[in-house]
C-alpha cells in the first residue's frame, strides 16, 4: 500500500490516494530516493494531501537523500500553500540540503517569487551562498528577480526588528468555527459567524474544513504606512497584517487588545494603505486588577479577506460634535464634557451650525506635576465656532468643570484667543470668571466664539507664559521628551546601543529597566528636550567609525503615546584596532534635533552644537556599482573590474586565489 500511495500521489490522483491513506497505507514508505509520500505531495503543491498524510503521522522534516526536507520541494517548486501547511505544522526553515541550501535559496535560483515572499514573511533570515544571479545587469534582470531583491532587501532591513521581538507573528490552522487566542499578538480568532459565511461553509460543506492564518504583529518602522492618518487622526497601535490561506470566506472576525482608552470624544477608527478593509463591531475597555491605573480596550473588528493578504491599524479619530443652532434660545451640553453647558439666549444666531470640540488637559498637567509645576490648567479647552463664520449677536454664557481643585483663596480665570494658531502669549487674553454653587466648574460670558480654557488666578500671575505653553503643548497634542541612550558590549567587538525617546517623568524607571537587562548606566546620555506629536517620525544617523552591523544609512522611529518608544543597534568595529568615536545624529525628517558623540569607553560625552541636514529615507536601497582591483599573487595585476552589490548584503568569496580590495 506503501508503493501505491508513492504512484498514486506522482500521476497526480489524490482522491485515490486520500482514500487509501484512510486504508491506513504506511504514510513514511519511501522510494529508492529517499522520497516519502509528503515529498511528493509537497512537490506537486497537493495542500488537502499534505493535511491528511500530517493528520495520519507523517513527519514534516523527512529527508530524503539529498537530506531535502518536504519544504524544500515545494519552496523550489513555487507551492506557497504547501509550504505554508509545512511551517504551520513545525517544518524547520533553517533546515540544509546537502549542498548546504535553506528553502529559500531554492526558492530565490528558482525565481518563485511568492515563496521568497512569504518564508521572509516568516521571519527566515537572508543567508544565502551563492548572489552570482544578482550580479546580472540591472536591464538584463527580469521583473521576477527585481522583485526578489526587493523582498531580500525589505527583509534584511527588518531582521533586527525579528531578533529584538518588535515584529512577531504565530500562524495556525483553523477549523471554519473555531475560537484561537495568539497570546503574544493580544488578538483572538473569534469563529466566524457571519450569515453569508455561514451559507457559503454549509453550501460547500466545508463545515469541517479549516484554514490557514498567519497573523503578524509590528512596529509602524516596519511597515509602508502610505496613506498617512489625517490631521485629526493619530495612530495608536501596532500595525497588524493577516494572510490566509486554503480559505473559503468573505470575513474574517478578530478581538485585538490595545494599550489605551479612548476619551469621551474620541472615536477608534480602523485604518489600512489599502481601501476600507472592515468595521469596528464594538469596544469594550477594561482595568487590570494588579495595577489598577493600567487601562487597556478591547475592540472587535471584522476584516475583509476577499484577497489573501490584509493589513491594518487602529486610529483616534477626535472629531468636534456638531449642533444646529436656530433664532431660539438653547442649552447645549457636549458629550466630550458632560458637565459643561452653553447657553445660547434667542436671537444671538438667525440659524447655522456650530462646531465646539473639547481638548484633554489631563496629560500636559501631568508633565507639569512631575516638574514640581503643579497644575497650571484647571479645566479642559473648549474650542467654540459657527461653521460659516456667524459670530453671536448676543452675550453666551458658558460653563466649564474645574477638574483641579483650588485653594481657598484663589480664583479661577479664563485664557480666550481668537487665533486658529496661538503661539505667543500676546496671543491670549486673560478673563474674569466666576465659580458656580458648588465650586466645580467656572462661568463666563463671551461676545466672540474662540478658544478658552480655565487656569488658577495665581499661576497666571506667576507663571503666564508656562500656562500659555501647556495650553499650546495642549492643543497641538504635543508632549515633551527626551532621548536616553545606553549601550553595553556583547562581545569585543560589537555594542549594543539602545535609544529611546520618553517622557521625563518615566525616564528614570526606563533607565533601571534597561539596566536590568545589563545595559551599563554609566554609559548614559540624555539629549535636550523636545517636543513631540504623536505619530512624529525620528530619523538616526550613525557618523564617524560607528558601523551598524545591517550597513543601512538611517533608522526610523515613530513616536507613540502609548508605548514604548526604543530601537536597539548593533554597532560592529570593522578594525578591532581603531577606537570607536563617531555621533549619533537624532533628526526630525529634514531638521537635526540633536548630535551626540560616543566613545568605546561606553561614555557619551555631550555636544552643543546642532546642524541641518537633510535625511532622506530609502525604502528601497537602489543598486549600486563599486569598483574593486582583483589582484592575484603571481603575474601582472589586472585592470580595475565593477562589481555590482547591494548595501547590507555579504558576498562569499570562494575563489581562494583572489583578493578583493576596496
Amino acid at each position: 500500500m506503501g508503493v501505491q500511495l508513492l504512484q498514486l500521489i506522482r500521476n497526480g490522483n489524490t482522491k485515490q490516494a486520500l482514500e487509501l491513506i484512510g486504508q491506513n497505507a504506511d504514510v513514511s514508505f519511501c522510494d529508492q530516493a529517499g522520497w516519502s509520500a509528503m515529498h511528493h505531495a509537497a512537490c506537486n503543491g497537493f495542500v488537502e494531501l499534505l493535511i491528511q498524510l500530517r493528520e495520519n503521522g507523517a513527519s514534516v522534516d523527512a529527508l530524503d537523500y539529498s537530506n531535502e526536507t518536504p519544504l524544500h520541494k515545494a519552496s523550489r517548486k513555487g507551492h506557497a500553500e504547501a509550504a505554508i501547511l509545512l511551517i504551520t505544522f513545525g517544518a524547520d526553515c533553517s533546515a540544509l540540503n546537502s549542498n548546504g541550501e535553506t528553502a529559500l535559496e531554492l526558492a530565490v535560483k528558482a525565481v518563485q517569487t511568492t515563496v521568497v515572499e512569504t518564508l521572509c514573511m516568516l521571519g527566515v533570515e537572508v543567508l544565502l551562498q551563492d548572489w552570482s544571479w544578482s550580479m546580472i545587469d540591472e536591464n538584463e534582470l527580469s521583473k521576477k528577480q527585481k522583485k526578489i531583491i526587493e523582498i531580500l532587501l525589505k527583509q534584511h532591513s527588518r531582521s533586527s526588528g525579528y531578533t529584538q521581538k518588535t515584529i512577531q507573528f504565530e500562524i495556525v490552522y483553523l477549523k471554519a468555527r473555531e475560537n484561537k487566542c495568539l497570546d503574544k499578538l493580544g488578538v483572538e480568532i473569534i469563529g466566524n459567524d457571519d450569515v453569508e459565511d455561514v451559507k457559503d461553509i454549509e453550501n460547500d460543506g466545508m463545515d469541517g474544513d479549516g484554514f490557514f492564518l498567519y497573523c503578524g504583529k509590528m512596529k509602524s518602522e516596519y511597515f509602508d504606512v502610505t496613506n498617512s492618518p489625517k490631521d485629526n487622526n493619530e495612530i495608536v497601535s501596532d500595525i497588524y497584517e493577516c494572510r490566509l490561506w486554503c480559505n473559503k470566506r468573505k470575513t474574517l472576525r478578530l478581538s485585538v487588545r490595545l494599550n489605551t482608552v479612548l476619551a469621551s470624544n474620541e472615536n477608534l477608527v480602523i485604518m489600512s494603505p489599502a481601501e476600507k478593509i472592515g468595521r469596528i463591531d464594538c469596544i469594550d475597555k477594561f482595568t487590570e486588577h494588579k495595577n489598577q491605573s493600567k487601562h487597556y480596550s478591547v475592540a472587535c473588528v471584522t476584516i475583509s479577506v476577499k484577497t489573501t493578504s490584509v493589513a491594518f491599524y487602529f486610529g483616534k479619530q477626535i472629531e468636534p460634535e456638531k449642533f444646529s443652532i436656530g433664532s431660539e434660545a438653547v442649552t447645549l451640553k457636549p458629550k466630550g464634557e458632560p458637565e459643561a453647558e452653553i447657553s445660547i439666549p434667542k436671537g444671538s444666531f438667525e440659524s447655522g451650525e456650530m462646531s465646539l470640540q473639547i481638548v484633554d488637559t489631563k496629560e500636559v498637567n501631568k508633565e507639569e506635576k512631575e516638574e514640581g509645576s503643579g497644575d497650571l490648567l484647571t479645566t479642559n479647552i473648549v474650542d467654540i465656532s459657527m461653521t460659516d463664520g456667524q459670530q453671536p449677536k448676543k452675550e453666551i454664557g458658558i460653563k466649564i468643570p474645574i477638574h483641579h481643585k483650588l485653594s481657598e483663596d484663589d480664583a479661577v480665570v479664563i485664557l480666550g484667543t481668537s487665533c486658529e494658531s496661538p503661539c505667543s502669549v500676546d496671543d491670549w487674553e486673560v478673563m474674569e470668571a466666576e465659580m458656580d454653587e458648588s465650586g466645580k466648574a467656572a462661568i463666563f460670558r463671551i461676545r466672540h466664539f474662540s478658544i478658552y480654557a480655565g487656569s488658577s488666578k495665581e499661576k497666571v500671575k506667576e507663571d503666564l507664559p508656562g500656562i500659555v505653553d501647556a495650553l499650546e503643548r495642549s492643543i497641538n497634542r504635543q508632549r515633551k521628551i527626551e532621548f536616553i541612550l545606553l549601550t553595553k558590549w556583547v562581545n569585543a567587538n560589537t555594542l549594543l546601543l539602545v535609544i529611546e525617546g520618553t517622557a521625563a517623568r518615566k525616564s528614570d524607571s526606563r533607565i533601571k529597566y534597561w539596566a536590568r537587562q545589563g545595559y551599563n548606566e554609566k554609559s548614559l546620555k540624555r539629549s535636550q528636550e523636545s517636543r513631540v506629536k504623536n505619530g512624529q517620525r525620528y530619523m538616526f544617523t550613525f557618523f564617524g567609525n560607528l558601523v551598524e552591523v545591517s550597513r543601512e544609512e538611517s533608522f526610523a522611529l515613530i513616536y507613540q503615546n502609548n508605548r514604548d518608544n526604543f530601537r536597539m543597534f548593533n554597532i560592529c568595529l570593522d578594525d578591532p584596532n581603531k577606537t570607536l568615536t563617531g555621533e549619533v545624529e537624532i533628526s526630525l525628517e529634514n531638521e537635526v534635533e540633536r548630535t551626540i558623540p560616543l566613545k568605546k569607553s561606553g561614555l557619551f560625552s555631550c555636544c552643543s552644537a546642532q546642524r541641518v541636514k537633510k535625511i532622506t529615507n530609502i525604502e528601497n536601497a537602489s543598486l549600486q556599482t563599486i569598483s574593486y582591483e582583483v589582484i592575484k599573487p603571481k603575474g601582472p595585476v589586472k585592470p580595475a573590474m565593477e562589481l555590482k552589490c547591494y548595501p547590507g548584503i555579504l558576498l562569499p568569496v570562494r575563489d581562494n586565489e583572489l583578493e578583493f580590495k576596496g
